[in-house]
């Protein structure tokens, strides 16, 4: 920063020179000179920089003067306040640029003039005032400094300082003679001519001389403004002139271009009826897809393969290293990683086609099915793995695998750990393609089942093996003993790169089939092999007819200064000059995924009716730029390329592209009673998704609204409900929407077991319900609302939500609302332990199920009638209940709710004493819990046998029952279950007389509920290892049994006291 004196002496000559031009001017009244005189100074570049240049010089020599006179004359103190000064500085130099140049110092003429002549502009007042404030600001600040100098000195500095300026001026004179030319220059140099320091008599001797060269510039300034006025009116001309032959260029065109539409299809009608019987003939075909799924044949190969590349080189290694891998036994997951444009899904696809030849779905040997996915747009999770591999697997495994994911009560790990289980008999191989668009940040899975999934692939024996292709790494945190990564780090060696540029250009119309090798190797290296470039460079030499040669392509050095791939894709797409060809693109870019011609032609038709969609697609498969899959008939691009596109693509025409996508899935919906299966569902969901990127959000809630409830809920694909929900948060403009879409989200994070986000979904949504005055959405919200509170043990905050919800359904006359409220009611007060008052509300519950029909629900009620006898101790009326709820299940075809109250049977005749007749309904129980896929179910039965038998006193066979049902809890990461299990082991043991096994087993079950909060198991297996250390250890038995006393204390137990003088007993020993 410069010395603040520097700066105020600056800042006082330039204020000096603008006070004695404008007192020269009020002289002589010159309002008009004074205008068009600051006006043209204001805009000249030239002279500012040389007016600036000349100040600093002048200002640094005065500054030395003044050091030296410090040093060997006269002097006068420096205040300490030199922070004040410099602080003045940003002040000055803003007072100063607007006195040089105003903010309209660089328009052109005609703006120039608009600026003179808006009413209240004034500029000479704009710079008195300017100066004004400059003076005041530049006098305030010098007077610490110069408070003590005399004004001779004062004096003395300021007249040095414009001699010095003069004199810097007349030598920037000699250096620019550009500089003669302006206008300020003229009354600088007339100034300085005058002696420098003028006193106020001399400025109107001054005056005269300056007038007439203003003058003379006034008129030159004149004459330019009307040449201007004239060449402006002459472009006005122009334009006009030349809008009309646009417009008639336009009309020629367009019914030119109407012609040639007419030619080809006769009418708009003739091109809107092909579309329609095209997509009608796709609906048909995916129709008869439904009903073959339906059939539930096994397949050796579902789900879209991964694209080939036109032409394949080199990648031997690579694939012989890959077929190691999948022989290798002690390989789970692989993982091919590598940038984009390198070749891993060809290498996948390569490898496919080598596996297809031997893939049976009945084999013994081999391979029995291949299922591919995709995570293109990240939409991949455990839902997904289920539908694929039900498809691949099909039969009875197909039907378990599709009632298991509907299993609201299993955690997303369970149904992992069960799809696995489900392909132990047999060798099957999941190819997931471009998972990194299913990866956060950290390059975990963001979707939770997918993540579930792929850790337990690492983690539990199957027949089934992981490849996988991504960009980025997967991190995994165990398992990594049975993962292999192949990182694809460099591209071809430059033989197969050059045989691949032939192969690519055999037509010859890129010139690379007939090139030199010299230059082939040469545009190879410059892509460093990367198969994706070099498809790039073949694509931009055959788009362009202008460039003819590789030579010419690597020429562009500028193209090859940057990354290469992009580098190459930025040019591809820059040469792709058709507009038709390019749309057809960007509408592949909006789809997202593989789709046929029709679907494209939907999408450009109202852009280009006379395309040929087929000619134009069949070119761009041809020159690389997209790919075409025979088996299936559909068209697709390489992500990089489908990436680049939808970026540039504009807001409008992003829209408009969804919008023509969502009305083409429109079409193709199936009828609602052939949705059977989520791929039923596909066009529905597409649509969807296309309706969210036209951003038109209440169709898309209103859409979803007919399919999340009744089917993607019910049917266990609650992920995807959520995750569609979540993108229509906050964007719904219809209140009741909004409602709806906060409460379904709700839904969907309870069905995923995350009760207490559900909890604030459901309170949103009942907010605005009440908001709006809907009743019958408050009555739901409010039901919906106990169920996620008694999912985290809060009976008595569920009850007041289920009395608040009941009353609003008996208000609106809604007796199912009525009879689920009723029902859960009977729920909350069984887990408080009030059987009686639960009895009342099941009855009446039970009473409406049965006056509006739904068997389902009466069946519940005599089994939860059962529950509730069961636990007054009344076996007998328990049995009587559950045998008539297993009748109503029967008879209505639902085998889950049979084999649950066979369950329970089992446990009433347990409960008389009757273990043998125990044993025979937990068996049949067990049956049906296989037969469905039940593996939590058929953990409990199993376990229920293992008491069964300890009752009869065969402990050795109740350990065998326990073991298994412990090995499967273990398997679907059922942690309460593997508490349980452990605890009846401990109990089989000991009866066995083994206390140090049995101990084993009570302290794993104990350390396990404590883990997970259960406190009622916490609490009986602190009391089992009590009563083991009553005698070895009595302090430490005291503190174990002192757990139960409290629990039982605080839920008010029958058994609280007698238990708690058993333990009075324990420590009575210890202080005697």
């Amino acid at each position: 920063m410069p010395e603040p004196l520097t700066v105020l002496i600056a800042g006082a000559a330039l204020g000096w020179v603008v006070e004695t031009t404008l007192d020269a001017f009020k002289a002589h009244g010159l309002e008009r000179q004074l205008n068009n005189y600051f006006n043209g100074i204001l805009r000249n570049e030239v002279l500012e920089n040389a007016l600036s240049t000349a100040l600093q010089r002048a200002a640094r020599d005065v500054y030395r003067d003044w050091a030296k006179d410090q040093r060997t004359g006269p002097s006068w103190p420096l205040s300490a306040e030199a922070r004040q000064a410099a602080r003045c500085l940003d002040y000055l130099r803003e007072q100063a640029d607007r006195i040089i140049r105003l903010p309209e110092a660089r328009v052109d003429e005609k703006t120039l003039r608009r600026l003179l002549t808006r009413p209240g502009h004034d500029p000479r007042a704009e710079v008195e005032a300017a100066r004004r404030r400059a003076d005041d600001a530049l006098w305030t600040a010098v007077e610490p400094y110069t408070g003590r100098c005399p004004d001779s000195l004062r004096a003395a500095y300021r007249q040095r300082l414009l001699s010095r300026l003069a004199a810097w001026l007349r030598e920037l004179v000699r250096q620019d003679e550009r500089l003669r030319d302006t206008l300020f220059l003229d009354l600088l140099m007339a100034l300085s001519s005058g002696g420098l320091y003028l006193a106020e008599g001399e400025i109107e001797r001054l005056t005269a001389a300056l007038q007439a060269g203003l003058e003379t510039r006034l008129a030159a300034l004149s004459a330019a403004e009307a040449d201007l006025s004239r060449a402006l009116q002459a472009q006005r001309d122009w334009q006009s002139a030349l809008r009309r032959d646009l417009a008639e260029l336009g009309e020629r065109i367009s019914r030119e271009h109407e012609d040639i539409r007419l030619a080809v299809y006769g009418s708009q009608e003739a091109l809107s009826r092909q579309l329609e019987q095209e997509i009608q003939a796709l609906r048909r075909e995916l129709r008869d897809q439904s009903q073959r799924r339906r059939l539930r044949q096994p397949q050796a190969l579902t789900g879209p393969r991964p694209q080939p590349a036109r032409t394949f080189f080199d990648r031997l290694r690579e694939l012989a290293a890959l077929r190691r891998c999948l022989d290798r036994r002690d390989l789970r997951l692989i993982i091919v990683s590598g940038r984009a444009g390198m070749g891993k899904t060809a290498l996948l696809a390569r490898l496919l086609d080598d596996l297809e030849p031997r893939l049976d779905p009945g084999a013994g040997e081999g391979w029995n099915g291949v299922a591919c996915f995709s995570a293109g747009g990240g939409g991949l999770g455990l839902d997904d793995l289920y539908g694929r591999l039900a498809e691949t697997l099909g039969g009875e495994a197909a039907e378990e695998l599709d009632r298991f994911r509907q299993d609201k009560q299993a955690t997303v790990e369970e149904k992992a750990r069960f799809l696995l289980a489900r392909l132990r008999q047999g060798r099957y191989l999941l190819l997931l393609d471009n998972l990194e668009d299913a990866l956060d940040e950290e390059g975990q899975p963001r979707d939770e089942g997918l993540r579930a999934f792929l850790t337990a692939a690492l983690e539990t024996e199957s027949g089934a093996r992981l490849l996988i292709a991504s960009r980025h790494p997967l991190r995994v945190r165990r398992g990594r003993a049975w993962l292999k990564e192949l990182p694809l780090r460099a591209g071809l060696d430059e033989e197969d790169a050059v045989a691949l540029l032939r192969d690519l250009d055999a037509g010859g119309e890129a010139g690379l089939r007939d090139a030199d090798e010299a230059t082939l190797r040469e545009l190879a290296r410059r892509c460093h092999g990367i198969p994706r470039a070099l498809e790039y460079a073949y694509s931009a030499l055959a788009n362009d007819p202008t460039l003819t040669t590789p030579e010419e392509l690597l020429a562009e050095e500028a193209l090859w200064r940057r990354e290469v791939v992009e580098a190459l894709q930025a040019e591809s797409f820059r040469r792709l000059t058709d507009p038709a060809a390019r749309r057809l693109l960007e509408a592949l870019a909006v789809y997202g995924r593989p789709v046929p011609a029709v679907a494209l032609q939907a999408a450009v038709a109202p852009d280009f009716p006379a395309l040929d969609v087929r000619a134009t697609l069949a070119r761009l498969v041809g020159r690389a730029y997209a790919a075409y899959d025979r088996e299936q008939r559909t068209f697709s691009l390489h992500p990089l390329d489908a990436e680049y596109l939808y970026r540039r693509l504009g807001a409008e025409e992003r829209r408009a592209l969804h919008a023509r996508a969502a009305d083409y899935y429109a079409q193709l919906r199936l009828p609602a009673e052939d949705w059977r299966e989520i791929a039923d569902l596909e066009p529905v969901l597409a649509e969807i998704e296309q309706r969210l990127g036209a951003e038109q959000f209440e169709a898309a809630a209103r859409l979803l609204g007919e399919v999340d409830f009744d089917y993607l809920l019910l049917w266990g694909h609650a992920a995807r409900v959520k995750d569609l929900r979540e993108q229509l948060r906050g964007r719904l403009e219809d209140r009741g929407l909004a409602a709806a879409n906060l409460g379904r989200l709700g839904l969907a994070y309870h069905h995923l077991g995350d009760a207490r986000r559900a909890i604030e979904f459901y309170q949103q949504a009942l907010a605005i319900g009440r908001e709006i005055g809907d009743r019958r959405s408050e009555g739901a919200w409010l039901g919906n609302l106990g169920l996620a509170y008694a999912a985290l043990g809060g009976a008595r905050r569920a009850i007041e939500y289920y009395e608040q919800a009941l009353a609003i359904h008996r208000e609106i006359g809604d007796r199912r609302g009525k009879g689920n409220d009723l029902g859960n009611l009977g729920n909350a007060y069984l887990s408080l332990g009030d059987a009686r008052r639960a009895i009342e509300f099941y009855r009446q519950a039970l009473v409406i199920s049965r006056e509006i029909g739904d068997r389902s629900g009466e069946g519940y009620c005599l089994g939860n009638l059962g529950n509730a006898y069961a636990d007054l101790g009344d076996a007998r009326r328990a049995i009587e209940y559950y045998e008539q709820a297993m009748a109503t299940h029967r008879e209505i075809g639902d085998r889950r709710g049979e084999g649950a109250w066979l369950g329970n049977l089992g446990i009433a005749y347990k409960n008389l004493g009757d273990a043998r007749r125990a044993i025979e309904f937990y068996r049949q129980a067990l049956a049906i819990r296989k037969e469905i896929g039940d593996r939590g179910g058929e953990g409990a039965d199993l376990g229920n046998l293992g008491l069964a038998y300890a009752a009869l006193g065969d402990a050795r066979r109740a350990i065998e029952f326990y073991q298994q049902a412990l090995d499967i809890a273990r398997e679907i990461g059922d942690r309460r279950g593997e508490g349980t299990w452990l605890g009846n082991l401990g109990s089989a043991y000991l009866s066995l007389g083994d206390a140090r096994r049995a101990v084993e087993f009570y302290e794993q079950a104990l350390d396990i509920a404590r883990e997970i909060g259960d406190r009622r198991n916490e609490a009986i297996h602190s009391w089992n290892l009590g009563l083991l250390y009553e005698e070895s250890d009595p302090a430490r038995a005291a503190a174990l049994m002192e757990v139960r006393v409290i629990y039982e204390r605080e839920i008010g137990h029958p058994d609280a006291e007698e238990d708690a003088r058993r333990l009075a007993q324990v420590r009575g020993r210890l202080e005697g």
